[in-house]
């Protein structure tokens, strides 16, 4: 499981975040500068040894001549864990060109391809894995604007996970409406575990606390999606009420 850092994101703590997994947010950067480059080129000592290289430090290499896909550094990790690391490692848009949209997509075909391999039954045991933070699978993919496609797999084979918290007391649905998931997934989840939408975090915060309050491109759909069930006269614990966002909000559209 990715390893959780208790420095790596003071500010995003200290405003009730949890942490950031990674050093500066970078994922792909981060492995980059501790395991070397996994874009096909190797150190001079390893030319014509590509497999060894990437073995060496800590990549796992596919045996059909594939492209080598980052193994976060553990090279055993248990094939039931892979599915929560595939998701760690996919990525949200840069911004919103057709090239950045492409990518990130892309960055979700390893995610797509260990679900497809494996039965129902493994999916299902995968997705239930947590780690040290009490975060599943399903947590790691909402922290990365996950495509429709990945998030309803979740839901037709482990769909009770939608309703398991982690140490922060935020649901999958808490870390989509944070990190600007499109409305369709924030939609999905909350059809899949409706008392989502008025579950409170640590702090005392719904998820549409996030959806208003981090620039969110899809903050006016999420609203609509989120606030029928009175989520918006929720107060956390500093007393701050979702209502006032909500309603400058509807005067802007």
């Amino acid at each position: 499981m990715p390893q959780q850092s208790p420095d790596m994101d003071p500010w995003g703590q200290q405003n009730g975040y949890p942490p950031n997994e990674f050093p500066g947010g970078d994922q792909q950067q981060y492995y980059q500068d501790q395991y070397g480059p996994n874009d096909g080129t190797v150190p001079p000592q390893y030319d014509g040894q590509q497999q060894s290289y990437y073995e060496n430090e800590g990549y796992e290499v596919p045996m059909d001549g594939q492209e080598p896909y980052i193994n976060a550094g553990v090279p055993d990790i248990p094939d039931i864990q892979m599915l929560a690391q595939l998701c760690a490692q996919a990525h949200p848009p840069s911004d919103t060109t057709e090239e950045a949209l492409l990518l990130a997509d892309e960055s979700w075909d390893a995610v797509r391809d260990w679900m497809r391999r494996h039965s129902a039954e493994e999916v299902h045991a995968a997705a239930g894995q947590r780690d040290e933070a009490g975060k599943t699978a399903l947590h790691f993919a909402c922290q990365s604007a996950p495509p429709v496609d990945v998030v309803e797999v979740f839901l037709s084979i482990a769909s009770d996970v939608v309703q398991w918290s982690d140490q922060f007391g935020w649901l999958p649905i808490h870390y989509a409406c944070a990190y600007g998931s499109s409305a369709e997934v924030i939609k999905g989840l909350a059809e899949a575990y409706p008392e989502s939408k008025t579950t409170v975090d640590r702090k005392g915060r719904t998820p549409l606390h996030f959806a208003v309050g981090n620039n969110n491109p899809n903050a006016s759909a999420v609203v609509m999606i989120l606030s029928s069930t009175g989520a918006a006269s929720y107060a956390d614990d500093n007393g701050m009420l979702v209502s006032a966002w909500c309603l400058f909000l509807w005067r802007r559209w």
